[in-house]
């Protein structure tokens, strides 16, 4: 039910909803004024002059027939009113003998509860004090929906703090460079990392040209690709003074709610490991390339001489003159050189 949220409401309009139930008891002469919300079952009483009367069973309230007929009620004598004579409210305790009600409706057309005025004695109301009763009612609805609005104000923005905090937190926990840069080139914002990487001069409102005077033309070209809503994404060697190093580096739009480009995210990652890793593998294929064809051309000469010269030795009933010997003993060198280079290639 919608009446559940005002129920559930810190009233921060208090003093202000006190002075207007006070206000409505005086402008309508009765001793009692109430503003009481209903649930389902219970009617709630917020705030009231004159009475000690709590919550108290939807089922046994006036106000109930306001919320059904969403309109003003009026019950000038309520044990000549067939409808109320028999309440409980009528007979016993305070003995309700008059009531007016005006509903109390949100902006949105819910019936929340009412604004009304009792006494022990039958009474009439004159007709400003009916239209009084109903600007006291909206003043009421204004309060509270002002409340209400501020309630749901506060937790959007705890909501939206927390969730500032938690990108924040990633943000800065980031291992790569991240920079927002405003259309006039300055930094509009940057992370731990960045500060890390440049320097105690990484500031908000510093041109961002400063940090990028080696390559500074680049910088602007690819800042103005950007700005006209280009993404570019490249890989940059860059000579420092802890060594060379190589970095992926994206230029993005950065845009705002309505899809407006409003300046650029400028990211850069380490990625020395990740090249130097790929020119390991790169060298390796090379040189597994290498031993296939040493092991297809290099060593099918020193091998098919040795075959040869055993063949002559087996068909010379395995004796062999020094000259067949020394050229065995080159091939087996030579073969033994080419399996060096092959172990070479390999380490």
């Amino acid at each position: 039910m919608q009446v559940n949220r005002f129920l559930e409401l810190e009233i921060e309009k208090e003093a202000q909803l006190k002075e207007i139930t006070a206000l409505t008891a005086k402008v309508c002469n009765t001793p009692v004024a109430l503003i009481t919300l209903l649930n389902h079952d219970t009617q709630h009483v917020r705030f009231k002059v004159g009475t000690a009367l709590e919550n108290s069973p939807r089922e046994n309230a006036f106000c109930d027939l306001v919320i059904k007929t969403k309109e003003s009620v009026v019950i000038e004598d309520a044990r000549k009113d067939a409808r109320f004579n028999a309440q409980p409210l009528a007979k016993e305790g305070i003995k309700v003998r008059f009531y007016a009600g005006i509903p109390l409706t949100t902006l949105d057309g819910h019936c929340l509860g009412s604004l009304c005025v009792t006494d022990r004695k039958p009474r009439k109301l004159e007709g400003y004090q009916l239209q009084m009763l109903d600007i006291l009612s909206k003043q009421i609805i204004h309060l509270l929906e002002f409340d209400n609005s501020l309630r749901i104000l506060k937790e959007l923005y705890i909501k939206a703090k927390d969730s500032t905090n938690k990108l924040r937190s990633f943000f800065d926990a980031s291992s790569s460079i991240h920079l927002l840069i405003d259309l006039d080139m300055n930094i509009a914002a940057y992370n731990n990392k960045a500060k890390e990487s440049f320097g105690p001069s990484m500031k908000k409102g510093v041109a961002a040209t400063t940090f990028f005077a080696d390559y500074a033309n680049d910088f602007i070209i690819n800042f103005k690709r950007c700005v006209a809503g280009e993404r570019i994404a490249i890989e940059k060697f860059i000579e420092t003074s802890e060594g060379p190093s190589w970095w992926h580096v994206t230029y993005g739009p950065a845009k705002d709610k309505e899809g407006q480009i409003i300046g650029v995210s400028f990211n850069a990652s380490d990625i020395s490991q990740q090249v130097s890793q790929e020119q390991k593998l790169y060298r390796q294929e090379l040189a597994l390339k290498q031993i296939a064809w040493m092991q297809s051309h290099e060593l099918r000469k020193p091998v098919s001489s040795i075959l040869g010269l055993m063949e002559i030795i087996e068909n010379e009933n395995y004796k062999a003159d020094k000259d067949i010997l020394q050229k065995m003993k080159d091939a087996t060198e030579e073969l033994d050189e080419k399996i060096n280079l092959i172990v070479n290639q390999t380490f």
